[in-house]
């Protein structure tokens, strides 16, 4: 399930490097390890804490988040918005579509990553 997905120009990621001109398909999931008042992405990054965050989520599976991508043009899929590191098993499902269907991957995250989780997650993004 995701409860935000976009395809965006990837010069709004930090690597606004890679692919300039091209569209990043970018999910999100619902919750966060972290509790920042700040959050741009609140409603979806607490709906699972904080009982005055609601948010509407639709269910979908890894390969329609891949043909949405795919139908937007987006030559990336990044797991983000929330902090994708606590649903690391959903994004590398993503992902794996995503490289099937020759898309890059990538992940933005607030980079409170323990070394298993890189090691799990390494496979599945390629250098870009």
């Amino acid at each position: 399930m995701s409860p935000a997905s976009n395809a965006i120009p990837s010069e709004k990621k930090p690597f606004y490097h890679v692919y300039p001109g091209s569209d990043a398909l970018t999910f999100g999931m619902l919750g966060c390890d972290f509790h920042c008042g700040y959050c741009q992405n609140w409603v979806t990054s607490q709906a699972l804490r904080d009982d005055s965050s609601t948010t509407h989520f639709e269910p979908v599976t890894p390969r329609q988040l891949v043909q949405a991508g795919l139908c937007q043009g987006a030559r990336l899929v990044v797991s983000s918005y929330n902090e994708p590191l606590i649903t690391a098993e959903w994004a590398v499902a993503v992902f794996q579509e995503a490289h099937q269907a020759g898309l890059a991957c990538a992940f933005v995250s607030n980079g409170n990553a323990t070394p298993e989780v890189l090691d799990f997650l390494k496979p599945h993004l390629r250098r870009l």
